[in-house]
């Protein structure tokens, strides 16, 4: 008698790996952008990661010269460096006042 190959192995494995691709993907997706419901507020605590997981967006508090610490200024950063490194500030001359 003739035994019959292996190929559901194979196939279980293809598909298991193919998922994983797609899950990993689709949650890269999701890290970088914001829906109609979403907010980014400088009180949230909340940033956007880039897609290739280099530069991260939000907003910050920058001290100031004259001591006031209370603004706030959209900015962009390298994520991966732990001293911040800001890339861009959007509102230098006009920051956002403290929220509650």
């Amino acid at each position: 008698m003739r035994s019959l190959p292996q190929y559901p192995n194979f196939f279980y494995t293809f598909f298991f790996f193919s998922f994983l691709i797609l899950f990993s993907f689709v949650s890269s997706k999701i890290d970088n952008t914001l829906s109609s419901n979403d907010f980014l507020t400088p009180s949230g605590n909340r940033t956007i990661v880039s897609l290739n997981k280099l530069f991260e967006l939000g907003f910050l508090k920058l001290a100031s010269k004259n001591g006031d610490d209370g603004r706030w200024y959209l900015g962009m950063w390298y994520k991966a460096i732990s001293k911040r490194e800001y890339v861009w500030v959007a509102n230098r001359d006009n920051p956002l006042p403290d929220s509650t």
